[in-house]
C-alpha cells in the first residue's frame, strides 16, 4: 500500500555513485550505477536480495577510458542486459552488454549507435523475444528520440528509427519506456532548452 518498510539502505560508499536502474529477476534485484570511484565514470552492476542487502560482489561492467554513463538495466528471463552512454571514440554513442544471473559478463561490449552527434539516455526494456531500446540523440543537429530493436544477444535487428521531430533545437532526454504486452510506449520531455519549461508527451 506503498508504506515504507524498514530504514534506508546504503548500497554504495565509494565515489559518486549516480543514475541507478533497478530491476527484479523474479528471485532478487539486479542494480546498474554509474560511478566515478577509479577517476572516469563506468558503469557498475551488483546483485540485492528481497530486503536490498548486496547479494556477492559488485561487477565493473565498462573499462572504456571515457566516461559512462546513464545505465538502463533489464532482465530477460535468463540473462540481464545493461545499456549505457560513452565517448571512448569521441561523440557519445550507446553500448549494451550482457550479464549472467550471478552478474557475470558475457562477452564484449556492443556498440549500438555510430551516428555523427551525440547519442545519450538509453532506456531499454525486454518485449519477450527482443529488446526494444530508446535515446536521445542529435545526429540532425536537433535531441530527439530515437528506437531500435535488439535481439536477445544485444545485436540490432532494425535501422535507427526517428520517434520525434523537433524543428529547433530541443531537448528531451527525460524519457520513460515500457512494454505493456502488445507495443511499447513511450513518455518523454520536451523542452527548449535543458533549463527552459517544458511539456510532456507520449507516444505508442
Amino acid at each position: 500500500n506503498g508504506t515504507k518498510l524498514g530504514p534506508d539502505i546504503q548500497i554504495i560508499s565509494s565515489g559518486i555513485a549516480e543514475f541507478p536502474s533497478l530491476v527484479w529477476n523474479g528471485a532478487e534485484y539486479g542494480i546498474a550505477w554509474q560511478d566515478d570511484r577509479n577517476g572516469n565514470k563506468e558503469i557498475y552492476f551488483a546483485r540485492l536480495d528481497y530486503s536490498g542487502n548486496k547479494v556477492g560482489t559488485e561487477t565493473r561492467v565498462t573499462d572504456s577510458g571515457g566516461d559512462s554513463e546513464h545505465p538502463s538495466l533489464m532482465w530477460n528471463g535468463t540473462r540481464y542486459a545493461v545499456a549505457w552512454n560513452d565517448n571512448r571514440t569521441g561523440p557519445h554513442q550507446i553500448y549494451v552488454a550482457l550479464l549472467s544471473s550471478e552478474g557475470s559478463k558475457l562477452g564484449s561490449d556492443i556498440q549500438i549507435t555510430t551516428a555523427s552527434g551525440c547519442s545519450w539516455y538509453p532506456r531499454l526494456v525486454w518485449c519477450g523475444d527482443k529488446y526494444a531500446l530508446i535515446w536521445h540523440d542529435s545526429r540532425d543537429g536537433n535531441f530527439d528520440v530515437y528506437m531500435t530493436y535488439l535481439d536477445s544477444s544485444g545485436t540490432p535487428l532494425a535501422q535507427d528509427k526517428q520517434l520525434t521531430f523537433t524543428d529547433s533545437d530541443h531537448w528531451s532526454p527525460n524519457h520513460a519506456f515500457v512494454w505493456n504486452g502488445s507495443g511499447c510506449v513511450v513518455v518523454y520531455g520536451d523542452k527548449t532548452d535543458p533549463e527552459g519549461d517544458g511539456e510532456v508527451y507520449v507516444l505508442y
